[in-house]
């Protein structure tokens, strides 16, 4: 039947290729007339009364041609092949409509949004886990700019899934991802705490999330994880702070390096993470962290090395010396480029 409904719609005097706008529409009207009306017996030569169709023999003639249609460059097109999608209330057609929220036509985004908000919330709900399931990265690239959308329905069952014992491993990775891209502060708890877990990707997927949420409250959260005992996920959550940067991540990393712990591992990476973040209140940090913890000195002077392109020993009262030595120079510089009002206005 499929292909008797493509050689109607498509082979017609006067469409000389597939992606015409006009052949579009006409496609798409035929399509909805079959899904309105029913199969007809195009075999007969007189057209008789169409017969009611069954769902699953819609899904068989018109379905295939409007998600074709739902995708077709001309928006007019687009909008008429997602009503007619709409009228057949198909849940199978959710992916489509997920895309739709993000069309640059708001006719197409409100249709959409209505079409989801007619269904169970649940279906939709499982539907969606499942398409991104089967889908893996593929399926995640083409929802993902729907996925913040739909944070006011989906964001309490994500939490769900995060904190089950029993749900799988790709479910639990799923509602990670998604409520990271939601920017869901509300998770960034119960993220935290999935981190731990053994399973290492879950564990990855979970730190990964907490860097989407742009907020304060998740340097806690990475610090705490930057002495977890998995070395991937300690370098995701030390390279998170680095990433994060600013006064609270250094001072973060600070702690963390002056703290000796059973954990030295954590603390040399702490200490070549203040190196790497090439900010100058690092310096006088890492001189603390060669006094403080002697386990973590070497880490300290490569990090200073790093950071200042110089090298002032292996002992912290020498590189006292020299930070002090820079700040001295640093001060005269400033005082000798210092034009008086006169000479800035004469400049003028």
């Amino acid at each position: 039947m499929y292909w008797i409904l493509c050689a109607i719609l498509c082979v017609q005097p006067g469409i000389s290729a597939p992606d015409d706008a006009d052949a579009h529409r006409r496609a798409v009207a035929r399509a909805s007339d079959l899904m309105r009306t029913g199969s007809v017996d195009w075999n007969s030569t007189l057209v008789t009364r169409p017969t009611r169709a069954t769902p699953s023999s819609r899904a068989q003639t018109a379905t295939p041609v409007l998600e074709e249609t739902a995708q077709a460059e001309d928006p007019e097109t687009r909008l008429h092949a997602l009503e007619a999608l709409a009228d057949s209330n198909g849940i199978e057609h959710l992916d489509r409509f997920l895309r739709a929220l993000t069309d640059p036509v708001p006719e197409i985004r409100d249709l959409a949004a209505g079409f989801l908000a007619r269904q169970d919330a649940g279906q939709v709900f499982d539907q969606f886990m499942n398409l991104l399931a089967r889908g893996g990265a593929e399926g995640l690239a083409r929802l993902d700019v729907a996925i913040p959308l739909l944070r006011a329905g989906f964001e309490p069952r994500l939490l769900q899934v995060l904190s089950t014992p029993d749900e799988s491993p790709a479910r639990k990775r799923i509602a990670a991802y998604c409520l990271g891209r939601m920017n869901s502060v509300a998770a960034v708890p119960a993220l935290a705490e999935c981190a731990w877990n053994a399973d290492e990707p879950i564990a990855l997927a979970c730190v990964t999330a907490l860097l989407e949420v742009r907020d304060p409250v998740v340097i806690r959260r990475l610090v705490d994880l930057a002495a977890h005992t998995l070395p991937s996920v300690r370098k995701a959550a030390v390279d998170g702070l680095i990433d994060v940067g600013g006064p609270e991540a250094l001072a973060a990393l600070g702690q963390l390096a002056l703290t000796p712990s059973d954990n030295e591992d954590a603390a040399r990476e702490a200490v070549l993470a203040l190196g790497a973040m090439k900010m100058e209140a690092a310096i006088p940090l890492l001189i603390e962290v060669m006094r403080k913890n002697v386990a973590a000195r070497r880490s300290a002077v490569q990090a200073l090395r790093q950071l200042t392109g110089d090298d002032a020993g292996d002992l912290p009262s020498d590189w006292q010396d020299w930070y002090e030595r820079r700040l001295k120079a640093a001060q005269s510089n400033n005082e000798q480029s210092q034009e008086s009002p006169y000479e800035v206005e004469y400049m003028k």
